[in-house]
């Protein structure tokens, strides 16, 4: 019995695995990346809703043309969506909420 022995339970569920996602890997993925959007998504509402919903900069208060940026990327590195819940609530004061074209003038202002 694999059960008895934890290494042989370890290998075992290693096979047992990599089978089992191999063969449902086409109803897994795109559910994993469904959830993966839905997550991102709920984020980046909850980032806009807590700074105040609008562009630092204009008062662009679009959410589609709003972008959630980390002012400190040692605290709370990029991008700040894939970060964990307890990561973005301890640090939400790092978070900067800038529209789409600001955005873009700041890059091209630092080149």
């Amino acid at each position: 019995m694999p059960y008895a022995d934890p290494e042989k339970k370890r290998a075992y569920m290693v096979h047992y695995n990599s089978e089992y996602y191999e063969a449902k890997k086409d109803t897994i993925l795109p559910r994993v990346s469904k959830n993966k959007e839905r997550l991102r998504r709920e984020k980046k509402e909850w980032c806009i809703h807590a700074c105040q919903g609008k562009c630092f900069y204009c008062n662009q208060r679009n959410p589609d043309y709003l972008l959630v940026r980390s002012m400190s990327k040692t605290l709370l590195p990029t991008p700040v969506c894939d970060r964990n819940w307890n990561e973005i609530k301890t640090y939400v004061n790092q978070i900067e909420i800038i529209c789409t074209v600001c955005d873009r003038d700041r890059r091209m202002k630092q080149s």
